[in-house]
């Protein structure tokens, strides 16, 4: 069984919502006043009723270097950034500029801009001249925004799992820190009102037309908010506050409703238990992911009743905020924080009249108490769950801790590749085409899924299919896409733009972990997955995540990279064709196929650097078979999947600044 991980101190963290901003520095006590009232008001230029939860606060402006990356989800991160540039600075003077990680949660990231350029453009009207996809729209903007203005040069990835974003981040950051692959990390959450999401909701019927009532016998939907929530985590770090564990699931059930067991929601709870070393007597206190929904909350509450006993103490604080989709999880950790601090549960919405099917009651009303442990859950389309756990450091805990990981190799057991024209990898390298290949078989999902599923998914489905063993057992999975579903989202923005009410499929089917969560549901596969993005870099944080989880917990790991169709036109870009790469990882004692070294960054235009000839061959071989592939984000890891079917040892570029070895062995990969 999984020894507990290490816990790592929280040094700082802030946080800006509807309720305004708050800035925590260890060891300052706070004081409990974002635990009490509400900052929700009636929702402006909404064709429905409902209440929303705009950030209340002033934004700073962006700083000169980064102010073309003007989407509302920037510029609230940037205003996160800014409450802790001191520590943050702190932290890489401390360990060294590549030592120190970002790892962002966020759901939307810079559509609001995209829709404002769709709405132009179904008018006739000329987009800004100074608008630039790249330095918006992708998760992978977010990143570029953070290195440029405080100078992240470690790993950074954003998360993107819809509504368990932030809390999947927190995770991930652990496993750097645990895997010795940083020595702090900047993480959370981030995410903006905008349009699209809104009037997506109100399409699936979730919206609630009032002030949420999570919880209530009369409570009927949602309310969205927006903000930003970033933690600093320190290996070093002696500080009281401390980020314990994270537990993720699969519902393997359906793309937008909760198992109605809480299953998906219970593994979560129980993996986060086990990995801080903990008994269910000892949760003082779960903040839940709540949403005023009918099935989430009784599914939810008979989850926790289930994994900690029906004497439970939790509460949902999204009536103060809004569900901030991508940010909650991160603001609801914030939540767990300043009650752990002040000592005080916050309660359930005021005036609560608690649903009495539910299996377990909400804490009513807010009142001091000792806390040492709290838990904080985060539920998402897709099937995707993580509860978070956050404590008070004790003596014993400390001197408990254990020597951080060293990693090692992981050993390649298949490689899996798609274009159209190429079914798989030999197929390119032979440059043996089949022009009536436009789209992917995708086997593996039933007819009826795979029929609705988009291009990407499709992809996604048929790299899963050439790298999967075949006993099919539950299999952890990292989706990789620097664009994610931007077809789907184009259409809904089209829609959108000409006054049309959104399709729900549409909609639910437009996150970016929309691929994971068809996969794990057609499979029944309830294990850890997670959806990624870092703009040219995507391929190598998708195996940074995949070899931390490695790691950590051990045994194989699918890493899935695919992106469709450049999206020319909202870009400048030259045009590249749809394209998916995967590898099957596991870490073993023994080697049982080709091995692959850490990641580690490189110069690529110093001397001896791998920019040379042989990746521009490599890069010019894959225009000749199809025009534009080599500009595709799933080739960026093209010499790497080469050396491994042809079993060459050397270093190889994985985008623009990460390089893996190759070590070969006896055996053969697949």
């Amino acid at each position: 069984m999984q020894q507990p991980l290490n816990s790592y101190g929280i040094v700082a963290y802030t946080w800006l919502n509807a309720l305004g901003a708050r800035t925590y520095r260890a060891p300052e006590a706070t004081s409990p006043w974002l635990l009490e009232g509400t900052g929700l008001r009636p929702a402006a230029e909404l064709p429905f009723a409902t209440h929303w939860g705009p950030v209340t606060t002033t934004l700073p402006p962006m700083p000169p270097e980064v102010a073309g990356h003007r989407s509302r989800c920037s510029q609230l991160l940037w205003a996160s950034l800014r409450a802790l540039e001191g520590d943050i600075r702190g932290a890489i003077s401390r360990w060294g500029p590549e030592r120190v990680a970002v790892v962002i949660g966020s759901s939307t990231g810079g559509i609001d801009v995209t829709e404002q350029v769709i709405a132009l453009e179904h008018r006739g009207e000329p987009r800004p001249d100074d608008y630039d996809f790249d330095a918006v729209h992708p998760f992978g903007a977010l990143l570029q925004m953070a290195r440029r203005a405080l100078g992240f040069a470690g790993p950074g990835y954003v998360v993107s799992t819809a509504c368990s974003s932030s809390g999947k981040a927190m995770a991930a950051a652990q496993r750097l820190l645990e895997a010795n692959l940083c020595d702090a990390v900047i993480t959370g959450g981030a995410d903006a009102l905008c349009q699209m999401t809104l009037r997506g909701f109100s399409g699936l019927g979730i919206l609630s037309d009032d002030l949420c009532r999570p919880f209530d016998v009369t409570r009927n939907g949602i309310n969205i908010g927006e903000g930003s929530a970033l933690l600093l985590l320190d290996r070093a770090a002696r500080v009281p506050l401390r980020l314990l564990s994270a537990g993720e699931s699969n519902d393997a059930f359906h793309t937008t409703a909760p198992h109605p067991e809480g299953l998906g929601a219970r593994l979560a709870l129980e993996a986060a238990l086990r990995l801080a070393g903990l008994e269910p007597a000892q949760v003082d206190y779960v903040n839940a992911h709540g949403t005023g929904t009918r099935q989430n909350d009784s599914a939810e509450a008979l989850a926790l009743a289930t994994t900690l006993g029906p004497a439970v103490t939790y509460s949902s604080t999204k009536d103060r905020v809004g569900h901030q989709l991508g940010a909650a999880g991160a603001t609801e950790a914030g939540f767990c924080l300043e009650a752990l601090s002040a000592q005080r549960i916050p309660g359930n919405r005021p005036g609560t009249r608690v649903d009495p099917e539910l299996a377990a009651p909400p804490v009513s009303d807010s009142r001091p108490a000792p806390l040492r442990t709290t838990l904080s859950n985060s539920f998402a389309f897709g099937g995707s769950n993580v509860a978070v756990a956050l404590g008070v450091a004790t003596p014993e805990a400390e001197s408990a801790a254990r020597d951080r990981i060293v990693p090692g190799h992981v050993w390649v057991e298949a490689v899996g590749f798609w274009t159209p024209g190429y079914p798989h990898l030999r197929a390119l390298l032979a440059g043996t085409a089949d022009p009536e290949l436009r789209r992917p078989p995708a086997a593996l999902l039933p007819a009826r899924a795979r029929g609705r599923a988009s291009l990407l998914t499709r992809v996604f489905a048929e790299l899963y299919e050439q790298i999967a063993p075949p006993e099919r057992p539950e299999l952890p999975l990292v989706c990789g896409s620097a664009s994610g579903e931007m077809a789907t989202t184009l259409a809904l923005l089209d829609q959108l733009a000409q006054g049309e009410p959104l399709s729900p499929a549409g909609f639910q089917a437009s996150v970016h972990n929309t691929a994971a969560g068809v996969i794990s549901i057609a499979l029944g596969d309830r294990s850890f997955s997670t959806a990624l993005a870092a703009g040219v870099d995507t391929w190598a944080m998708s195996l940074l995540e995949a070899t931390a989880w490695l790691s950590v917990h051990g045994g194989r790991v699918a890493v899935l990279v695919a992106d469709e169709d450049a999206p020319t036109r909202l870009t400048r870009r030259p045009p590249y064709p749809a394209a998916g790469a995967a590898l099957l990882l596991q870490r073993a004692p023994e080697p049982p196929a080709t091995a692959l070294a850490r990641l580690e960054k490189f110069e690529r235009h110093a001397p001896g650097g791998l920019g040379g000839g042989e990746e521009r061959r490599a890069r010019e071989e894959l225009d000749d078979r199809v025009p534009g592939l080599a500009a595709a984000p799933a080739s960026q890891g093209f010499p790497l999947l080469r050396a491994l079917v042809e079993r060459r040892e050397g270093r190889y570029a994985v985008g623009d600044a990460w390089s893996v070895h190759v070590v070969p062995t006896d055996a053969s990969t697949r």
